[in-house]
């Protein structure tokens, strides 16, 4: 017997209730999302031999068959979308990119040091096809912004570490070339606009007055707010439709373009996201990639590939064999031989919806930028852009943040960190690996040997030890050595310039080769090491804490789970209640 029901709800109430069903089939994931429980539950209770779901979200723990599209071409009776590609000149910007590549192959053969991954970093940039004004601009400034904050974060200088180059100094000095390369780049799309320039040409000299699509980001879609409408060009005059974002595009695409359009697609670049790459292979319309010559010239070569490969992953997956014992496979692409390999690997491999846009909170997922918090009562809270705090609303409505996104009059909840040795119990208790114990043992040696100094070479002179140590690049007042050298000073570690003060002391003193002179480079990395373990558990213990409140003390995250009662709820009274005046950059 055969049923057909338009609606699986009164399917499930009226009709399975009263007989069996080899097979019940749901066309549609809006009829089926929102009755999987039910469906789960008549499955199991055997009222139904077998449950099959057609649609776009996956049912938990079902067997899947991922249509490509080529099936999907074959059911539909049509020949889908074409990709082309327009080449936009820019001879200026690659020469400033080869240049960067230089550079860095340089480091790579001088110092060891592969940091081919800063090609990465220009996606943004190279994305760009929007009209001049203050939203490029912005855009622009974040970018710059991006970049500049990765130089300070502490995973730059851990690269070096790893190379044996410690000297912050020389890590500097070696930075700067590539830092100056950067700022010209920027310098360059501050004044031009390859894509969107050589867009508007290319409509023009195709008379594309119907209706095309750009798909770009949300700030893109913003720049283009308040132009959608006809553009001179020359004598003739033109209309853009539309420029979504990748997320609503990935949400509604036929939204954007309907079949009955005659126009085009463009695209500034593909993102690498398979799910996009699907939708974007199901349309009938010409698709057209801006890439620059000279440098994204394989582009679409790299995207023909990595779309084989995601359908090739579909047509060959295991729950296939649960329908048919056929071995099916597609044609390949014809063999690419790419001519920078390393180029097409950096710069095309990330998927450009990780990239981090203006204007979306998780652009500050990662930005480590200090920050400081001015409050209604004239207090402040240095911290950074990507802390997590609670936002308070009005309604009692609560929300987890990051700081980036706060604004003057926002209040706000946050956890910070006022008692030292809780904060302390907290580190000790998440080290599984015993990276504590390390930098406690990196911070006993450099106090160690200062003191050493001062009882065995200087005889207990402080005023003599204090002017060797300036005569060495030491830059704090006498005070603050006094302060090193008494047994209860807790300083984990000082500045830059006091290590190698002292580290410069010791070798005038004792040579190289000593046990301090051996332990130098390792302080140098724990002194790092130690500041970054720091704030990613305070970082991370300030969210916990604020989930683990409005959950009514139910939901801990992975940093609670390995902390005591008692502990936690110490924790929980240091979180601070405040109204935000002002958010200033240090």
């Amino acid at each position: 017997m055969i049923e057909a029901c338009g609606d699986v709800a009164t399917a499930i109430e009226h009709i399975l209730p009263s007989m069996y069903f080899d097979e019940l089939v749901v066309v549609g994931a809006s009829r089926y999302r929102n009755v999987i429980p039910a469906l789960r539950k008549k499955l199991n209770s055997g009222d139904v031999g077998r449950l099959i779901l057609i649609g776009d979200e996956k049912f938990p723990d079902a067997k899947t068959w991922e249509m490509t599209a080529t099936e999907i071409q074959y059911l539909r009776n049509c020949s889908f979308s074409t990709l082309k590609t327009h080449k936009v000149s820019a001879a200026g910007l690659v020469s400033l990119v080869e240049g960067l590549e230089t550079l860095l192959q340089k480091y790579r053969e001088e110092f060891n040091i592969d940091l081919r991954e800063c090609i990465s970093w220009l996606r943004p940039y190279l994305g760009l096809a929007i009209p001049m004004g203050a939203v490029r601009d912005g855009c622009l400034q974040y970018y710059q912004q991006q970049i500049e904050n990765r130089f300070e974060e502490p995973e730059w200088e851990e690269r070096w570490f790893e190379v044996q180059q410690y000297d912050p100094d020389e890590i500097r000095r070696n930075t700067l070339p590539i830092q100056y390369l950067f700022r010209e780049i920027h310098s360059y799309f501050e004044t031009n606009n390859p894509k969107w320039n050589s867009l508007i040409e290319f409509c023009a000299q195709n008379h594309l007055h119907r209706s095309w699509v750009m798909l770009g980001h949300e700030q893109q879609a913003k720049a283009m707010e308040g132009q959608n409408v006809l553009y001179g060009v020359g004598s003739r005059r033109w209309h853009h439709q539309s420029i979504p974002t990748v997320a609503q595009w990935a949400e509604s695409p036929e939204k954007y373009i309907p079949p009955s359009t005659r126009g085009k697609l463009f695209l500034p670049e593909i993102s690498q996201s398979f799910q996009l790459l699907d939708q974007l292979s199901l349309l009938t319309l010409p698709i057209i990639v801006l890439a620059y010559a000279g440098l994204e010239d394989e582009y679409p070569d790299y995207v023909l590939r990595s779309y084989f490969l995601a359908e090739r992953a579909k047509i060959s997956h295991l729950d296939r064999h649960l329908w048919t014992n056929c071995r099916l496979d597609i044609d390949p692409p014809p063999s690419l031989t790419f001519t920078n390999s390393v180029r097409i690997e950096k710069l095309f491999s990330i998927d450009i919806s990780k990239q981090f846009i203006p204007g979306d909170e998780s652009s500050y997922e990662w930005i480590a930028q200090p920050c400081k918090i001015r409050f209604t009562d004239k207090t402040y809270y240095d911290t950074h852009l990507n802390r997590r705090v609670e936002l308070l609303k009005e309604g009692g409505q609560r929300k987890i943040v990051a700081v980036g996104t706060l604004i003057a009059g926002n209040r706000i909840r946050y956890y910070q960190n006022n008692n030292a040795d809780a904060f302390e119990e907290v580190i000790r208790s998440l080290d599984t690996q015993g990276l504590y114990e390390k930098i406690e043992a990196a911070s006993a040696t450099w106090r160690e040997e200062l003191y050493n100094l001062y009882l065995n070479y200087f005889f207990g002179d402080e005023d003599r030890l204090f002017q060797q140590l300036k005569n060495h690049g030491y830059n704090n007042s006498q005070q603050v050595l006094h302060n090193y050298l008494l047994s209860s000073n807790s300083t984990r570690f000082p500045n830059y310039d006091t290590l190698k003060a002292i580290h410069a002391l010791s070798l005038q003193y004792k040579g190289a080769g000593s046990a301090f002179d051996l332990a130098y480079r390792e302080i140098l990395s724990y002194k790092r090491k130690d500041k970054s373990l720091r704030q990613r558990i305070g970082r991370e213990l300030g969210s916990e804490l604020m989930v683990f409140e409005n959950s009514d003390y139910a939901i801990k995250g992975p940093v609670l789970s390995l902390l005591t009662e008692n502990l936690i709820y110490l924790l929980i009274e240091s979180i601070q209640e405040k109204v935000v005046t002002s958010i200033e950059n240090r």
